[in-house]
């Protein structure tokens, strides 16, 4: 039999995952299929087993689940387990295995073996050609699971005017899936695009925001269903954003209404906003809610004015809580390179809070402007609380900020990040177990990883094999890919 591995499930509804983030989200469980261990079944009573993953990652830590109260103990192998099931894993590789057993019957007890490895076998997913990157930022994610079929969304300078799709049963062999013909050809940058997804009427639908040639912005909407996509019409939102890339991100409301974040707009909308005024950086809202059952081709998209940079925006992450948006964009002092991150955030009700109107500069992110690589932040969200980290100076320094999302008001100062010297672009931050995992590419090409436990960041460890011209890491819970060349290549995580 195949070992069992992590099940990731696409977030489709905020009743699954509670948060999501920029294009989307995903939660690890341990779900019958496609194959996730439930333990091994040893003991006295074949009902009482041990939920457990298969595998994991070294340094990291997984929520274990056993029948009623149960006493914790690890029968073989590292780590450490808590009162409560939390199994934290050693830093080397090996077999463990954890028992539970019943508080009030010592009779009735169970073990489930993890396997502690950082192996992961990377698969070439697409050719994406030699200036169009596979994915951009990595909180531009592009991959949504739906029902057993991975699906990818990017572009190829092979086909400059098809937005193409890939899928995948297991993320080892990929086929070409449908594509979507655009009005205009691409815009020749993969950063360009933005991806998210939500089940809504009982419907599966994808939210695309493209961008084109001629300063032109598209929204796509397309519906999953039985292994196959089927695209809607183009829709343009947005005419008068810079040619380089604005940093799209895109969002679906538990309502179903659509927030498209499309940039920069090189000739501001409003007067002249303090302390800057040359671009807008907009927001485009959906006239009505995706219902998830009925076409979205003709719906218009309001423009709303939030704030202005200098320059542009190169990057941003839209964040959901509950009807609450958290925006995250950079504040565009410098081209390419921002100095900070800011935000502003959307009430239910639909006001942003800070925007251009209040003549208020939106809070920080980070605790000093610094200048950093626009692909080396991101944020997540954990529990109740939001994680931004980013990576500055070429030595490798991390710095980790936290928000509560019960009060999103301002930013603390989270746990010190080890310096890991960096040979890529791209960051990468993903929930993992209990945690938070963070992938950069490391010294000679390594993907390396550290984890975050709520108290602490281990130590970076090499995830894979030493590799060269390596680039562009981004991903969803449970999977990373990167650029090898002209290739895009992806792995599914232990």
């Amino acid at each position: 039999m195949r070992p069992a591995r992590w099940v990731v499930v696409a977030c489709a509804a905020l009743g699954t995952c509670g948060l999501m983030a920029v294009a989307s989200c995903g939660r690890i469980g341990f779900d019958a299929a496609p194959g996730v261990s439930a333990g091994d079944g040893a003991g006295s009573d074949p009902g009482f087993a041990v939920a457990a993953p298969p595998t994991m990652l070294p340094l990291t830590a997984v929520q274990l689940a056993a029948p009623g109260d149960v006493t914790w103990a690890i029968a073989s192998g590292g780590g450490g387990i808590t009162s409560a099931g939390v199994y934290s894993a050693p830093a080397a590789d090996g077999p463990v295995v954890v028992r539970a057993t019943a508080s009030t019957d010592a009779s009735r007890s169970a073990t489930a073996t993890i396997a502690v490895t950082r192996v992961v076998t990377p698969a070439a997913i697409a050719d994406v050609g030699a200036t169009i990157g596979p994915s951009g930022y990595a909180a531009q994610t592009h991959v949504v699971y739906d029902a057993g079929t991975w699906w990818l969304f990017y572009e190829s300078a092979a086909d400059p005017m098809h937005l193409l799709t890939a899928r995948s049963a297991d993320f080892a062999t990929w086929s070409p899936g449908a594509s979507v013909a655009l009005p205009v050809a691409l815009s020749g940058d993969g950063r360009d695009l933005a991806v998210t997804d939500r089940v809504l009427g009982g419907h599966h639908v994808v939210h695309l925001s493209i961008g084109g040639t001629g300063r032109s912005r598209y929204h796509v909407r397309a519906v999953l269903a039985g292994g196959a996509i089927a695209f809607g019409a183009p829709r343009l939102t947005n005419t008068g954003g810079a040619v380089d890339p604005d940093g799209p991100a895109v969002a679906i409301l538990p309502s179903g209404l659509v927030i498209d974040g499309t940039g920069w707009d090189a000739t501001p909308a409003t007067g002249a906003l303090h302390p800057c005024g040359d671009g807008d950086v907009e927001m485009f809202t959906s006239a009505s809610p995706d219902d998830g059952t009925t076409s979205f081709d003709a719906v218009t998209f309001a423009r709303e004015v939030i704030w202005c940079v200098n320059d542009r925006v190169n990057a941003r992450q839209l964040v959901v809580d509950g009807e609450t948006l958290i925006e995250l964009f950079e504040d565009g002092a410098e081209a390419p390179d921002p100095v900070n991150v800011l935000m502003t955030i959307r009430q239910p009700a639909g006001s942003w809070l800070p925007d251009e109107t209040t003549y208020t500069v939106p809070p920080s992110v980070f605790a000093t402007d610094t200048t950093f690589a626009a692909s080396d932040w991101m944020a997540v969200a954990q529990g109740r609380q939001l994680h931004a980290v980013r990576r500055v100076g070429a030595a490798g320094a991390y710095e980790h900020r936290i928000l509560d999302l019960d009060q999103p008001t301002s930013w603390t100062t989270g746990q010190p990040i080890d310096d890991d010297a960096s040979s890529g672009p791209g960051l990468l931050l993903e929930p993992y177990g209990t945690g938070i995992l963070a992938l950069a590419i490391g010294p000679g090409g390594a993907i390396d990883y550290t984890f975050y436990a709520g108290t602490a960041w281990s130590a970076w460890t090499a995830l894979s094999s030493v590799a060269t011209g390596r680039t562009g890491i981004a991903g969803t819970p449970g999977a990373v890919w990167w650029t090898e060349g002209t290739r895009l290549v992806g792995a599914r995580l232990p």
